[in-house]
């Protein structure tokens, strides 16, 4: 869980994402936890093998789910993810928690609506970020 550890990571390091929340959690989020908040889930990952088999590089799929009590608010947590100029996860490349990823880019966005189970009008608003990162897989 090397690469979801340093997503958390980078994510809670992305200043106008650290204003909306720093709740960033793998899979799942926690029964305590309040919202706004993203969950990091993993589509699929897919090895990138040299002509020695050894290269090392994964492209791995990766779901941010932006959760908010407001689709405006997982708007906001969906652009400040993404970031501008470098500053978010979009085309980011660089090493954190000794994890060298090597490209983020964004491949689609979608929103939601997710009801509660109490058979009410409330529920939770999400905008997906859909993102193809390749990293290096360390054994």
């Amino acid at each position: 869980m090397a690469i979801e550890a340093a997503l958390v990571t980078k994510l809670q390091a992305i200043t106008d994402l650290a204003a909306i929340t720093t709740t960033v959690r793998p899979y799942r989020l926690h029964q305590t936890d309040d919202f706004p908040a993203i969950a990091i889930l993993c589509d699929g990952e897919e090895e990138n093998n040299d002509l020695t088999a050894t290269s090392g590089l994964v492209d791995a799929t990766f779901r941010f789910r932006c959760m908010a009590d407001t689709i405006a608010q997982a708007r906001s947590m969906a652009d400040a993810l993404r970031g501008t100029a470098g500053s978010g996860l979009a085309g980011f490349n660089g090493t954190v928690s000794s994890v060298d990823i090597n490209a983020g880019y964004q491949l689609r966005r979608e929103p939601g609506f997710t009801p509660f189970n109490d058979a009410g009008d409330e529920g939770i608003y999400y905008v997906d970020c859909v993102y193809q990162i390749t990293y290096t897989e360390t054994p």
